[in-house]
């Protein structure tokens, strides 16, 4: 199963509703049993803002969940653009956290993407062996 969880990036709402959501998605990530990853997906033209930042340090550093990042959008630059944009992403991030640049449109980092979700797919959770 894959979950879009709200709260990060452009969701759409009131700033009092969006932050109401951010227990809601914390307690999910930290507590639901069966998650196995979590995929950040951010727009590569933005990098990662403070809130994904915050994220991928709570996930990954605190509660120790598998995450990758995917940078989208990477059509929407010229090759090189794009090349600098993704090492600029990688540069900030820590070096366990995969990053796949990724274009729906022209299927870059597709094949990268499904191989992390299959392989989660066929993962034991986590906290189902504790």
């Amino acid at each position: 199963m894959l979950v879009d969880l709200p709260g990060y990036g452009f969701a759409v709402g009131p700033e009092a509703e969006r932050r109401a959501w951010g227990p809601l998605v914390e307690t999910y990530l930290a507590k639901r049993p069966t998650l196995v990853g979590v995929l950040v997906v951010v727009d590569v033209r933005r990098g990662i803002e403070d809130d994904e930042d915050d994220l991928l340090c709570y996930v990954a550093g605190g509660l120790g969940r598998r995450t990758v990042v995917v940078a989208t959008k990477l059509d929407k630059l010229g090759r090189n653009a794009a090349r600098t944009a993704v090492a600029g992403l990688r540069h900030g991030l820590p070096p366990d956290i995969p990053l796949i640049g990724f274009s729906a449109r022209t299927g870059e980092g597709r094949p990268e993407l499904w191989r992390v979700v299959s392989a989660w797919g066929n993962a034991v959770p986590d906290r189902a062996l504790s």
